[in-house]
């Protein structure tokens, strides 16, 4: 439309004509000359937010272990790159945006130079020259969303080469071609000279842990030893770099991951659960237990005055902590596994409702394996062996007498 009033201008008066579309074609191509750098920030903006992911994934796993202030520098520098992409593009859009309004102030000028020159002289009326003004501005505005383009271009082929990357990505984890099969009952599980480095770090050397069927285990140590990750090993988030972990005999790389973690209960350090009802999150445990269950594991640890039809919200951001945690626990309490796996499940927890938390795994635990990571000294009564991680290495800790709760 522009360029047919543009064509329209011309056959009036050729001076005029050009007064609107010199500066408008002119205007129009930035976009395109911008395209090149513009395609180059959304490349980097892209690989940066994706290393950014990354990071701070890495630092949310290793917080369990006290390991995320390692990443602080790296997730730092990478806000770092970030803010400084997002000031290039932002500086690239107000070229772009600069650049256009000056065109427009030139077409203005030389539109009313030209025009009032052909006012006066009576070929071409005000009421005429006005619409000519109006519409060389019309054309303006039409121009600004051409402004987007390279951006939205360029994330769009960003977009486009990191699908074909992911595409081509294999999980860390996977299933073998031929699963093998493991015994019905409880059976040992065990670590075997286990070592595992990660990120050129060396987490674990040498660990073996043997958790004969109804064994109680606690490993404590300091911030950053590796405790969570024992936790991941077992349940095959990843695999160890040496040695191996069996269950039954079988190294958990032969096994199908689906077998394998119908054998395992896991509570998490950080008590993810799903944007549901706190019935729905506890019905993963167990899909066929009773309401009545339900609820009265919820009131022996503590959570009477939380309603199975409570919201949790996304990631159970709706509760407190200590309750994320409990219901948490209660979910992992709730499988009918032969393992259990605890990450500090008396976190976020005052005395009192820790007793009563430890109380209810005495009885849950029952018959099932427990292998407990904690800092706290209190879950240490649960275990018959206590084990300290440091430095990578594994050592059992002298048998004490403990307090029974």
């Amino acid at each position: 439309a522009a360029l047919l009033a543009g064509g329209w201008l011309l056959s009036l008066d050729a001076r005029l004509g050009l007064s609107v579309l010199g500066p408008l074609l002119l205007a129009a191509a930035l976009p395109w000359l911008a395209r090149v750098r513009a395609a180059e920030l959304a490349r980097e903006e892209a690989r940066v937010a994706r290393e950014h992911g990354a990071a701070l994934l890495d630092a949310l796993s290793a917080s369990a272990d006290g390991a995320a202030r390692l990443w602080a520098p790296r997730l730092d520098a990478l806000n770092g790159q970030l803010r400084r992409v997002t000031r290039a593009q932002g500086h690239l859009q107000t070229g772009l945006t600069l650049g256009r309004e000056a065109l427009f102030a030139l077409s203005f000028t030389l539109v009313l130079t030209r025009g009032l020159a052909l006012v006066e002289v009576g070929a071409l009326g005000g009421a005429w020259l006005a619409a000519v003004v109006l519409l060389a501005a019309a054309s303006f505005d039409a121009l600004t969303p051409l402004a987007l383009v390279p951006g939205a271009h360029a994330a769009a082929q960003a977009a486009q080469e990191r699908d074909a990357e992911l595409s081509d990505v294999q999980p860390a984890v996977t299933d073998p071609d031929h699963p093998l099969a493991l015994p019905p009952g409880p059976v040992p599980l065990t670590l075997d000279g286990v070592g595992l480095t990660r990120g050129g770090r060396e987490l674990l050397r040498g660990v073996t842990l043997p958790l004969p069927p109804g064994a109680r285990v606690a490993v404590t140590g300091p911030s950053g030893a590796g405790k969570s990750t024992l936790l991941g090993l077992i349940s095959r988030d990843l695999d160890p770099t040496a040695g191996r972990v069996t269950l039954g005999g079988t190294d958990l790389r032969a096994l199908a991951l689906a077998d394998l973690r119908a054998r395992l209960s896991l509570h998490e350090q950080d008590a993810p659960l799903l944007d549901g009802t706190v019935e729905e999150n506890l019905r993963l445990g167990d899909p066929h237990a009773p309401p009545g269950r339900l609820r009265a594991l919820l009131d022996d640890l503590g959570l009477a005055d939380l309603p199975l039809d409570t919201w949790v919200g996304e990631g159970g951001t709706r509760l407190s902590g200590g309750q994320r945690a409990r219901v948490s626990l209660a979910r992992a309490l709730l499988k009918r596994s032969d393992v259990l796996l605890l990450d500090e499940p008396t976190a976020h927890l005052d005395p009192d409702t820790e007793a009563r938390v430890l109380r209810v795994l005495g009885r849950e635990c029952a018959g099932r394996t427990l292998l407990l990571v904690t800092h706290r000294p209190a879950p240490l009564a649960l275990a018959d062996q206590v084990y300290r991680l440091q430095d990578g290495h594994l050592h059992p800790l002298p048998a004490t007498r403990k307090k029974v709760i």
